[in-house]
């Protein structure tokens, strides 16, 4: 996969089309026949920060917050 930066806020992975098509989950990827799959990621330092959330929110000291804020 080459990375291409899309410009933008993230970074741009492209699996050519020979790296695809043999793929055994490709279906589950792209349905186009004739192309390949393009994926954008966020900024390492944006995707550190959201598996930290994402952590913290499987905490009960968060979900007890969160109870609370929501009313649940």
């Amino acid at each position: 996969m080459s990375d291409l930066s899309c410009g933008r806020c993230c970074d741009r992975g492209r699996a050519g089309f020979h790296e695809c098509r043999p793929c055994p989950v490709r279906t589950r990827c792209t349905t186009t026949a004739g192309s390949a799959r393009t994926v954008d990621f966020p900024p390492r330092e944006l995707r550190d920060l959201q598996l930290r959330v994402r952590a913290e929110q499987q905490t009960p000291n968060w979900q007890a917050r969160h109870a609370v804020r929501s009313g649940a």
